[in-house]
């Protein structure tokens, strides 16, 4: 099934599935098969999920680099292609609101002790950064 779209995947599962509990006799072995079908749908939706982020992975959006220490850095490459505004080195800035979609790739990349994510209410520039964002200046 590797070559099967994981929408695909689904329907074939749900028909199998219901075969199954047509076939099935008692009340437990429908359980069961209710059950399975739970497990396997959620695998088939975290397949996807990988796929999804191998693709950014692989799209070289985040570069894993290891240092000579053995540590390692995780660098979002192409922040600045996507809108981002560097103010500072390895430090960028958004106008709008992308804390689920960093806290995702930080959280899949294992990046939790080595990255940080703040909101920012304030800032001393703010007059540059919505002449770069094209934003309207305040009065």
């Amino acid at each position: 099934m590797k070559n099967i779209s994981s929408n695909k995947q689904k329907i074939l599962l749900l028909l199998l599935a219901g075969i199954g509990l047509a076939l099935a006799r008692s009340p437990t072995r429908q359980y069961r098969i209710l059950k399975e079908l739970r497990r396997d749908w959620l695998v088939i939706d975290e397949k996807k999920l990988a796929e999804d982020i191998y693709s950014l992975y692989r799209s070289k959006l985040v570069k894993r680099i290891e240092n000579a220490d053995g540590s390692l850095t995780f660098e979002l490459t192409e922040l600045l292609q996507l809108g981002f505004h560097e103010i500072q080195k390895s430090v960028c800035v958004f106008p709008y609101e992308c804390g689920d979609e960093v806290e995702f790739v930080i959280e899949f990349f294992g990046m939790r002790p080595y990255a940080r994510y703040g909101t920012i209410a304030r800032i001393d520039n703010d007059f540059h950064l919505r002449k770069i964002f094209h934003l309207p200046l305040e009065s």
